[in-house]
């Protein structure tokens, strides 16, 4: 028997080419790769000449290749049709790698913020400089009867396919209203931060400037507690409030199954 008709069992096969005889079974059963031998009695058998197709099987699979593309290119093979399966896998490939460092820069700015927002006085307001905010908005909450829970729902499946990354940072923006006598807080639009390197169509969601800032510690409930705190050291300090307001959920539900421990920074921006 010529070198190249030496027959291999299925394990053996599947040992000197280090992968499992469940693989073989599987490239059998769909058609992409089959014993070249088949007996009397059933047995099936892989030769020697077969270690190339193999092979090429491996390393189109290992560039992310689709078992049935695999299987569409065997059978029409050409340089030409190489050179665009690889040139078509490294443009996957460089979105991959631009959502994957998006996803590890957002890691690292929730792990900042929670470091942040635990070590911060909840009683007391800064001022702080805060650099240009970019990201996404949600619709109008609460238009033609929705709830805030509805809205949020719509928003975070926008921001799924999006590939965005809502634990890098997302909160409400706040229309500033003084009537009767009284602050108001009621939250207009959601939003979340992103990086337009990684987004070019993100827009401004909080402009540079700065703010008076401090940290709410408990349920969302009583959160304009901790806004009331904020308006009037900027009354004290006769500071000049910009038209808007920010809430940053930092800890939340995602965080901590105690809505005791829950942060919230708030942000006022101040002339």
């Amino acid at each position: 028997m010529p070198e190249e008709d030496k027959r291999y069992s299925i394990g053996e096969f599947a040992k000197i080419n280090g992968v499992t005889k469940h693989t073989l079974i599987h490239y059998d059963d769909i058609g992409l790769f089959t014993p070249a031998v088949t007996e009397e009695n059933g047995y099936r058998y892989y030769i020697n000449r077969q270690y190339s197709d193999f092979s090429s099987i491996a390393q189109l699979k290992e560039i992310g290749l689709p078992l049935k593309e695999i299987d569409h290119y065997l059978n029409s093979r050409s340089p030409q049709k190489l050179e665009e399966i690889l040139q078509k896998r490294e443009e996957q490939l460089e979105r991959e790698m631009r959502r994957l460092a998006d996803l590890k820069q957002s890691m690292e700015i929730c792990r900042k913020r929670i470091k942040e927002a635990l070590a911060a006085d909840t009683d007391s307001v800064s001022i702080q400089f805060c650099e240009t905010e970019y990201g996404y908005f949600s619709r109008n909450l609460y238009e033609d009867g929705e709830t805030f829970g509805q809205v949020k729902a719509a928003f975070s499946s926008f921001c799924r396919k999006k590939e965005l990354f809502e634990y890098r940072g997302w909160g409400t923006i706040i229309p500033v209203r003084y009537v009767d006598g009284k602050w108001l807080s009621i939250s207009s639009h959601i939003y979340v931060h992103a990086d337009p390197a990684y987004h070019p169509d993100a827009v401004v969601i909080r402009p540079q400037g700065h703010y008076l800032v401090t940290y709410h510690k408990g349920e969302p409930q009583k959160l304009y507690q901790s806004f009331l705190r904020v308006m009037h050291d900027a009354e004290k300090q006769q500071m000049t409030v910009g038209k808007f307001c920010f809430e940053e959920y930092v800890m939340g539900d995602f965080t901590t199954a105690d809505a005791k421990e829950y942060r919230t920074k708030i942000l006022v921006p101040v002339v």
